[in-house]
């Protein structure tokens, strides 16, 4: 069905001429607080959103805020009548862009006192440009207006240009109201948001303005207008959508243009017409033509679509529809250079929403503001440039004394000095400046008004990018250039101690990427986050492949279809160098393995004597296919580049009808004499390993593939073959196969699955036990993905994903997605009464981060008691051997990560020789199904009637090793991160522990206190706290070093919101008073006293329903947010007990930011399992509103829905959903709109009556305002 029209738009045209002032008499006409913006929470002040005449907000002393959830970047207009009440002297704030405290961002201010309209900075209280002196009366209400484009920022009063600004400092945040010493008033608070990164927009005819569903252009009595960004781009991706009002329209992206519009290309779709077109618009050329959808009908006025161009070099496609639809069309015809990005419709009216970008500038700080110079945000990020002799400098407001401070910089072949400075003044006149000078190849120290203090070496290569890292820790500074371990400077000085952060350019130019600072204490410390496990610092870090060259080991990884590059001289410490190998056209590079070649034998690295080659799956996202590319890197892998096309794989050869092709693994043989690859392949429906041989690393001759009895029917992935010796008699040596199994329907899980067998270079044959029946790696379910390296003294160390592909997109940690699991060295061993098998075991190397153990001998432990009582931790190594001879006991063992109600239990089973991991209450599993789970594996005890185990414990991970390391388990834990107990029990008699030792490990991302009674930080059990009003929960606190004392004391910043309990050594109770924001303050009691804080928000759910959780597949909590579920691609349903048969069911549906894919939706008519009745949910990601059949999958709902709507969705927006059923008649209303009208002829299926819910497909949602009437 057609979307009704725009009516808010329409009636936004015309609110120009409304702006006047409001009588208070006729603002209290209006009962009920009226704005399209939801989700407000009180932070300070009374607020009350049913008072007459709209939201009454107070505060006698000091400022009270009403804080909303949607977040606003560059583009949007705000307005909203505002009213400083009578008998009040206070001021009224319009706030944007600001925190979710009210205590930064701007604020437009109507201050009755001085008798002003002024923009402000919220943090320094100064105004912004000039305030407008006006009579600012009380009682009467004010129509306020704020319209921005990036830093510009304007500001009306009724008809009155107020402010007009031009500032910085804040470039996205929540949308707030505000009230200061006094009451005020507020209603019809509305926002109109044109959601990009992009600004400063110019229109070359017609008009471009604000409405609800983004930014409309109208050509008027022109035959076209262009929408022309500031910002350009030569190489990059741009996407949005458009929605055509008229018919006779046609939309355009348009790309590498000139500022008047007059030159660059568009990628335009004629409505009418249902064609797509690229278009030279400098020459008035057409250089493809196309049909834009397949749709009956065509292209529908009133829809939203979805455009994309991705372009590099002379090459477009451009794309309509989803994401994963191939181009429409394409060329390869575009003159190389860079242009702006813009938007244009012809015509008639068409609505743009969601214009992005893949390029500009990436930071971490606050407010970068120009102190000199001409600085711009360009496609590789921010670009300084100064004239000869001459600097420029551009100064954040985020400050820091402790830190660690880094940047990807680049200096062009015309040379330049790039500078970080750090510890500055707002001038950036004092403080310390690390000058990047790869045309001295040197980094300097600079104290910037006293002159050099140190200089050193580095590698720079001019025109290419290097990482440089900087970690300030009182009077010691270190600079790192590209990931080296030695730092580049490592001096002491104490000139200044903090101050800002900035970047400066000397005599040229210099671009700036990935800008970011992180207090030392708080690097790599969020909850959950891996101390002593390889993370990303943001994203995943899948598939690892390691290699060792020139003194480092370089893991590379898979990140989200790139390969991002670590480096480490140990295999423990880590350095990030960010993205490697990024994406080609329309293609990913996925995992594969990289070789040195120590002789030039591929001629690739001319007169030098070796380098890199790195082999990747090239994934073409277009056809699906899977190919074998390389790069190569003639400086330790700090850059690549593209090499050349191998042959003999896949075309041509056996193996050229494969659906897959994937994760080459390449080696050395020096038993055949040959180069080998092996690569996972799917032949005729059949996983097989394939094999083939090289004499110089680009040309390839197939030999064989290998098909043994797998663990589980799905796909095989990341194969690896190398020989070991049997028991350390090189006379005796095996090859081993590993490769990866992918997610089993049935199991829930993957693996990683082994052969021993002899392989002559071309052959492998499988030799265990005595058939070719694959053995299991690792007995948990979080290890996948393994590759192995030689190290130097011939050492087999495997590194692999700490994950299971069944989950691994779900994990709710942020801003890192997966970890590694710690490297391990390989061993084949005969195991008594088993054979050989390969054993793990950590790398020797994890001593250098061990600090004392506590040790224990003989200990009983017995069915009450707890040996390790008062032994704390979260990061550690747990040894132990247990003598079962004369014990009674039917199972002991050891509970990790113990304390609010959780724990990880390690247990051996007695009567079934069985060794497991218990997680099945160890701390959060509501994301997935089947994580809540215990794992298993045979084990006998050992000569003497013994049984050893190890245990790696981190942060959200334990990794056990037993069996002389051919028994393990990698298993991924979500504690509460003050659950830092241990515990020792046996069932049904003692047993006498031999030896026992608990050793801390040290974290490998900063320096930190670990023994002692000194306080040093606090830890809390949750970042943010969710209570409602008139209930409790409780929050938990410790204090590091764990042998400090541990007593806390707690506050509230609001004893009007939350209170709670001032003595909580044992725990705190936070009392939910009255809906709103206060802040909960954990401190120690002792001296020094260190600090933790914890938002809490007291909620409600507001709905005339009863959830009842059910089915308990996922853990659903009421946040801010409303109603908020969190699952994986399977499928969270929450269902009332109430049901209905023909009813109107209304609630607010949001998709929440970090998980764009995410779908929440409406179920009704449901049975009690919710594999029955209908849903209504939302999609950002494709802009629809679809209306499907229970049980939910990806291919029915997305496929085949009932029906469906194309309308704008945007994350972290609420959206009125409404469902009027009548009979077999299903309508559907998003925002008061009829989207849907169904109906149910299909007597098979359709459903009368059933429950109400509420359900939450792949990611994260929430749900509030649910009524049935």
């Amino acid at each position: 069905m057609k979307r009704r029209p725009l009516l808010g738009a329409l009636a936004l045209l015309t609110v120009a001429a409304l702006f006047s002032v409001i009588s208070a008499a006729s603002a209290a006409a209006t009962m009920t607080f009226v704005s399209n913006i939801h989700g407000f929470t009180t932070v300070g002040g009374t607020w009350n959103d049913g008072a007459v005449g709209g939201l009454s907000g107070s505060r006698a002393t000091g400022s009270g805020y009403y804080v909303s959830t949607d977040d606003v970047e560059a583009s949007l207009t705000i307005e909203a009548t505002m009213t400083v009440s009578t008998g009040s002297a206070g001021q009224a704030m319009l706030i944007f862009r600001a925190d979710e405290t009210g205590s930064s961002g701007y604020a437009v201010v109507l201050d009755h006192g001085a008798n002003q309209a002024r923009l402000i900075d919220l943090q320094s209280g100064a105004t912004i440009g000039f305030a407008f002196s006006t009579t600012i009366a009380l009682g009467t209400g004010y129509a306020v207006k704020v319209v921005t484009d990036g830093p510009a920022i304007q500001v009306y009063l009724g008809s009155s240009l107020a402010v007009t600004a031009t500032d910085a400092a804040y470039t996205h945040g929540v949308v707030a109201l505000g009230v200061r010493n006094g009451a005020s008033l507020f209603q019809n608070v509305n926002l109109y948001e044109f959601r990009t990164p992009l600004s400063g927009w110019t229109s070359t005819a017609g008009s471009w303005s604000h409405i609800a569903e983004g930014i409309l252009g109208n050509p008027g009595a022109a035959p076209s207008a262009a929408f022309i960004a500031s910002q350009a781009a030569a190489d990059f991706t741009y996407s949005a959508t458009f929605e055509a009002i008229t018919s006779g329209t046609t939309a355009s992206l348009l790309f590498r243009m000139n500022t008047a519009g007059t030159s660059g290309y568009a990628f335009q779709v004629d409505v009418d017409h249902n064609s797509v077109a690229l278009v030279n618009l400098s020459t008035n050329t057409t250089l493809a033509t196309g049909t834009a959808t397949s749709s009956p009908g065509g292209v529908a006025l009133f829809h939203v679509y979805a455009l994309r161009v991705t372009v590099k070099g002379t090459n477009v496609d451009a794309y309509f529809g989803v994401q994963d639809n191939p181009p429409v069309v394409s060329s390869n015809s575009l003159s190389a250079g860079s242009g702006q990005f813009g938007l244009r419709t012809a015509g008639g009216q068409t609505v743009f929403q969601n214009a992005q970008t893949d390029v500009g500038f990436r930071t971490s700080l606050a407010s970068l503001a120009p102190l000199s110079g001409t600085w711009t945000s360009g496609q590789d990020g921010l670009t300084g440039a100064a004239g000869s002799g001459l600097h420029v400098g551009d100064v954040a407001r985020s400050q820091g004394s402790d830190f660690v401070f880094q940047a990807d910089v680049t200096v062009p072949a015309t040379g330049g000095v790039a500078s970080l400075t750090f510890r500055s003044n707002a001038a950036a006149t004092t403080g310390y400046l690390v000058d990047f000078d790869p045309n001295l190849h040197r980094v300097a120290l600079r104290n910037a008004s006293a002159g050099t203090i140190a200089t050193g070496a580095m590698s720079g290569v001019m025109a290419s990018t290097s990482r440089v890292k900087v970690v300030a820790v009182g009077s010691s500074i270190k600079v790192y250039v590209d990931g080296y371990a030695t730092p580049a400077i490592d001096v002491t000085d104490s000139a200044a101690n903090s101050g800002y952060f900035g970047l400066a350019v000397y005599s040229g130019a210099a671009t700036f990427q990935n800008v970011t600072a992180t207090a030392e204490r708080d690097y790599y410390a969020e909850q959950l986050r891996p101390q002593y496990h390889y993370t990303a610092p943001t994203g995943t870090a899948d598939d690892e492949q390691l290699i060792y060259y020139g003194g480092e080991y370089h893991l590379f990884h898979q990140q989200n279809g790139q390969w991002a590059h670590a480096v480490s001289t140990d295999l423990v410490h880590w350095q990030s160098l960010g993205i490697a190998i990024g994406y080609g056209r329309h293609a990913q590079s996925w995992a594969g393995s990289v070789v040195v070649d120590p002789n030039n034998t591929s001629g690739l690295f001319g007169g030098m004597n070796s380098g890199l080659i790195a082999y990747y799956t090239n994934f073409d996202v277009v056809t699906k296919k899977q190919s074998v590319s390389i790069s190569h890197s003639t400086d330790a892998g700090r850059h690549w580049l593209e090499g050349p096309s191998l042959t003999g794989l896949a075309v041509g050869d056996p193996n050229d009808h494969l659906t897959d092709f994937r994760d080459p693994k390449v080696f050395w043989n020096s038993q055949a004499g040959v180069w080998n690859m092996v690569i996972a392949i799917v032949d005729a429906g059949i996983p097989k390993v394939a094999i083939y041989q090289s004499t110089n690393l680009l040309a390839w001759i197939y030999k064989s593939a290998f098909n043994g009895t797998s663990l589980t029917g799905a796909v095989w992935e990341n194969p690896d073959l190398f020989p070991l010796a049997v028991d350390g008699n090189s006379t005796n040596q095996k090859w081993v196969l590993i490769n990866g199994v992918g997610d089993d329907a049935t199991t829930h899980r993957s693996e990683v699955q082994y052969w021993i067998g002899a392989f002559d270079g071309s052959n492998f044959t499988a030799a265990s036990p005595t058939t070719s029946a694959a053995l299991r790696l690792d007995f948990g379910k979080d290890f996948y993905a393994g590759q192995t390296v030689a190290e130097p003294g011939g050492q087999r160390v495997l590194m692999g994903r700490m994950a299971n592909v069944d989950y691994s997109s779900a994990i709710p940690t942020s801003p890192w997605l997966s970890s590694a699991a710690f490297p391990r060295d390989l061993a084949l061993k005969t195991v008594p009464g088993v054979g050989v098998r390969l054993t793990q075991a950590p790398v020797g190397q994890l001593s250098t981060i061990e600090g004392s153990p506590q040790t224990w001998s003989n200990a009983t432990v017995a069915t009450t008691g707890n040996v390790l009582s008062g032994v704390l931790g979260t990061t550690y190594r747990f040894d132990g051997t247990f003598d079962l001879t004369g014990s009674a006991t039917t199972e002991f063992g050891l509970d990790v990560r113990t304390g609010n109600g959780e724990r990880t239990r390690i247990g051996y089973d007695v009567a079934g020789g069985n060794l497991f991991v218990d997680r099945t209450v160890a701390g959060y599993s509501g994301f997935t199904v089947g994580f809540a789970d215990r794992e298993n594996a045979p084990l006998a005890p050992a000569s003497g009637n013994t049984v050893t185990f190890s245990v790696l414990v981190d942060e959200s991970s334990v990794e056990v090793f037993a069996g002389q390391g051919s028994t393990v388990f990698s298993t991924l834990v979500l504690p509460t991160s003050t659950s830092n107990g241990m515990d020792l029990y046996a069932v049904g008699g003692s047993v006498n522990a031999t030896a026992i030792a608990v050793t801390p490990i040290h974290s490998i991302w900063r320096d930190e206190v670990t023994t002692g009674t000194t306080p040093d930080r606090v830890d809390t059990s949750a970042d943010q706290v969710n209570v409602a009003t008139g209930a409790t929960t409780t929050l938990t606190g410790a204090i590091e070093p764990f042998t400090a004392s541990q007593s806390l004391t707690c506050s509230s910043s609001d004893a009007s919101i939350a209170t709670v309990t001032a003595s909580c050594t044992s725990g705190a109770t936070v009392s939910g008073v009255s809906a709103g924001r206060a802040i909960i303050t954990v401190a120690s009691a002792g001296t020094p006293t260190v600090t933790s804080t914890v938002p809490v928000y007291v909620t409600s759910l507001d709905t005339n329903l009863t959830f009842t959780g059910a089915p308990t597949n996922t853990a659903w909590t009421v946040t801010q947010n409303g109603l908020t579920g969190r699952f994986d691609t399977n499928t969270a349903i929450n269902v009332a007990s109430q049901t209905g048969t023909d009813f109107t069911y209304e609630g607010l549906l949001r998709v929440e930011p970090s998980m764009p894919f995410s779908w929440p939706s409406l179920v009704f008519r449901s049975n009690v399992a919710g594999t029955s009745g209908y849903a209504v949910g939302i999609d950002a990601n494709g802009n629809v509103v679809r209306l499907y059949r229970l049980p939910i999958s990806a291919a029915s709902a997305a496929v085949s829905p009932l029906a469906k709507a194309n309308v704008p969705v945007l994350t972290g927006r609420a959206y009125d959903i409404k469902v009027v059923t009548t009979g077999w008649r299903i309508q559907v209303y998003v925002n008061g709109a009829l989207q849907i009208d169904y109906t149910d002829n299909d007597p098979a299926q359709r459903s009368g009556s059933g429950h109400y819910g509420v359900l939450m497909w792949n990611g994260q949602g929430s749900f509030q305002s649910l009524r049935v009437s």
